[in-house]
């Protein structure tokens, strides 16, 4: 186990649909890939959506990022990918309720995951745009990548 705490973390990005949990999460990728370098990509998609595994080379935590979870199939991936790889922290995107959350709480149990949760901020007053979104998706990003490398 590569994490400080001796815990391997499943941390969620938890929102309904339409808010964002996708874009954000590809800010905390591109954090990733400039202090960490490339990941291993396990998929991508046609609309970019990706899965990549990540690993923290002083430690050696192996962290996967999975920008899509609207639906089951968003996970297949990373389930292929955990049946025979081992990775300490998992950061992916979720819905408040439905098959995202069931399926993340089947990975915590099987592969003995931590869940945490959290929820990036999204503007529901539409007056409250660009640049402010982008200012705070970096500022969070960074906070998610340092919470990540201090576990």
């Amino acid at each position: 186990m590569a994490t400080k705490t001796g815990k391997k973390y499943i941390i969620c990005d938890v929102a309904t649909k339409k808010h964002g949990k996708t874009t954000f999460l590809k800010e905390v990728v591109k954090i990733l890939t400039t202090h960490l370098g490339a990941g291993v990509v396990i998929a991508k998609s046609w609309r970019n959506d990706q899965c990549v595994v990540f690993t923290h080379k002083p430690s050696p935590k192996k962290i996967l990022v999975q920008t899509k979870g609207d639906d089951a199939d968003s996970f297949a991936p990373m389930l292929d990918h955990l049946k025979s790889n081992d990775v300490d922290i998992i950061l992916c995107a979720r819905h408040t309720q439905g098959i995202t959350k069931k399926i993340v709480q089947y990975i915590a149990t099987q592969y003995n995951f931590e869940e945490l949760d959290f929820t990036h901020i999204h503007p529901h007053n539409l007056n409250w745009a660009s640049p402010s979104v982008g200012i705070t998706n970096s500022i969070l990003s960074q906070a998610i990548y340092d919470i990540l490398i201090s576990l």
